[in-house]
């Protein structure tokens, strides 16, 4: 993996994914690009003349000020970029606009570890495991290589998710699941990350269903 790229929705704050991202970057000693995506459909709305959004402290409505939306981005772009440097990270950030993940996806290559974040959120009493799937392929094999990494690091346990016909002797515990209900199987579960290679046929998905960074190899 050349590079690590955290994608970055500015819209929500998404810590978790640029921890994870800088750790595996010390770790690996990799270059770390911060992608902050611009949602597309937040800036066409703003512009319309009959968009109203809900006032925060007076809950009432208002129009959809595109020079306010833009205030927001900037300073979520400030906020991360005080983050990068109170944590003394090198790299660099770019800014796209586009729709959350699909720009990440579109914008990183095959070489790069991509680290997506998720909205969804909890408070878990004991550290989740890391989650990966690994199907013998040579990208399950770097994900498994990047999860037991991540996992050291962390201090959590790993789970393996594996296709029902491969039985994999592991020393983690493994759990068999159809490819196609891998997306499913994750759906609310508790983690610390989920690690999968791209070319999995639900990868994509993951972000919207995962309640933790999703790492993409």
């Amino acid at each position: 993996m050349n590079r690590i790229i955290v994608a970055i929705d500015l819209h929500c704050r998404q810590y978790r994914a640029l921890e994870i991202g800088a750790r595996l970057a010390l770790i690996q000693r990799r270059e770390l690009t911060v992608l902050l995506i611009e949602s597309v459909d937040l800036q066409r709305a703003a512009e319309l003349p009959w968009v109203r959004e809900i006032d925060r402290l007076s809950a009432s409505l208002q129009p959809f000020d595109p020079q306010r939306l833009r205030r927001w981005w900037q300073q979520r772009r400030q906020e991360i970029e005080r983050w990068l440097s109170r944590h003394a990270l090198p790299g660099q950030m770019r800014i796209e606009t586009g729709r959350y993940p699909e720009t990440a996806l579109a914008w990183s290559r095959d070489s790069d570890l991509l680290v997506l974040a998720t909205p969804a959120s909890y408070a878990a009493r004991t550290q989740p495991p890391v989650w990966v799937w690994y199907d013998g392929s040579e990208a399950g094999e770097r994900a498994l290589r990047l999860a037991r990494e991540l996992a050291a690091a962390e201090g959590c346990p790993l789970r393996v998710v594996a296709p029902p016909q491969q039985h994999p002797e592991l020393p983690e515990p493994v759990t068999p699941v159809p490819p196609e209900q891998l997306a499913d199987f994750l759906a609310g579960r508790e983690c610390s990350a989920v690690v999968c290679p791209r070319s999995q046929p639900r990868a994509a998905r993951l972000p919207q269903v995962a309640r933790c960074p999703v790492l993409l190899v």
